[in-house]
């Protein structure tokens, strides 16, 4: 749930269209009602979250009505998704369910920290779409969507079945890749590594971290796609991550958690769309999913995405030395080479000839 919260808020935003037929702009002269609709699905995922909003409008400072919650939402508000085969209602479906959470960025120009999203708890099949249905006001307006999941991707990475390898034998940095052998029908990819490590002040430990942002690519569907890992990046996120403090007496590696996600044809498309324009007359096209009844109008995306994590332990469970996350030489050179107090506890790291870097 929180990894989808944390996608979802990711791509929140709202784009706002002046429109005038004379010189002067009229602001409230011909406002509609407005849907912001925000939602990702994801097969990997049990709880399904989206926000909800509405574009308001009115006389007065625009910051002062971004401060009142009300401004922004439905007085009624109604919601299904439905489960389709082929277009075609399984018997599955799912009632909307609102919760308020206090995790948003209190920096921003609307009110904070608390905010309404809406929710659902449901198993998806990946092979099947599913439709949104808002009922807004008590029938004023419709709002309609469907999408299809993000099939689950296959990948082959080092840690996986071997360690990963960020530096050479000439004890130089490089770059490590992992393979996404089964892109499925997403249409852009992203890999970020999640790396753990302990420091410690004698026999107290605290663990810290950080994210290594491999890269984000397009692709195609049922393809295959490479990301190199730069072995010199890796070691720089480990130094930024640790604490300048003179009390700490050794640092040792803990895991790397691999995670993968593609996005839909449609999300890519929505993303593409809202990239900055480097158009001097700003001129951006518009792109949803959605679809308002009568002569409402609805913005936003209702699509999937997929997500899959993959963990390995410095030392494995097992206890045996040929499984490791990062290989020896890379461990050597973490513990050698880069001046941050690392030392190994890996099993297969305790020999005589490992005494210079080993936690022994």
């Amino acid at each position: 749930m929180k990894n989808l919260l944390f996608g979802l808020l990711t791509i929140v935003g709202l784009a706002v269209s002046l429109h005038s037929c004379r010189e002067e702009i009229e602001l409230n002269g011909d406002f509609k009602e407005t849907a912001v609709v925000y939602a990702l699905l994801d097969v990997s995922e049990h709880t399904h979250l989206m926000k909800i909003t509405r574009a308001f409008i009115g006389p007065g400072n625009a910051y002062e009505f971004a401060q009142i919650p009300d401004s922004s939402y439905f007085p009624h508000l109604e919601g299904t998704v439905t489960e389709l085969n082929n277009g075609i209602p399984t018997g599955v479906s799912w009632n909307l369910i609102d919760t308020t959470v206090t995790n948003k960025d209190p920096n921003g120009a609307f009110y904070a920290p608390e905010q309404k999203l809406y929710y659902f708890n449901g198993t998806l099949n990946q092979n099947y779409e599913y439709r949104l249905d808002l009922n807004i006001n008590n029938g004023q307006f419709t709002v309609t969507s469907t999408t299809e999941l993000v099939r689950i991707l296959s990948e082959d990475i080092s840690g996986k079945t071997q360690p990963y390898k960020f530096v050479d034998n000439s004890n130089e940095t490089r770059a490590s890749n992992v393979h996404i052998t089964g892109t499925q029908n997403a249409h852009k990819l992203e890999v970020n590594l999640h790396v753990e490590f302990t420091e410690w002040i004698g026999s107290t430990p605290s663990v810290k971290s950080f994210t290594y942002r491999a890269g984000t690519a397009d692709c195609e569907e049922n393809s295959s796609k490479l990301f190199a890992l730069s072995g010199n990046t890796f070691m720089n996120n480990i130094v930024a991550a640790c604490t300048d403090d003179p009390l700490i007496t050794k640092r040792t590696f803990n895991s790397i958690t691999t995670l993968f996600t593609g996005a839909s044809e449609d999300l890519a498309e929505y993303i593409s769309v809202n990239k900055p324009s480097t158009d001097l007359t700003q001129n951006k096209p518009s792109f949803t999913n959605l679809e308002a009844s009568g002569d409402y109008r609805a913005v936003g995306i209702f699509t999937s995405r997929s997500t899959k994590s993959v963990y390995k332990a410095f030392i494995d469970s097992t206890l045996l030395a040929n499984l490791r996350v990062i290989d020896k030489k890379t461990t050597r050179y973490l513990c050698q080479n880069l001046g941050m107090l690392f030392c190994s506890d890996h099993p297969g790291d305790q020999s005589a000839a490992d005494n210079a870097w080993n936690c022994n």
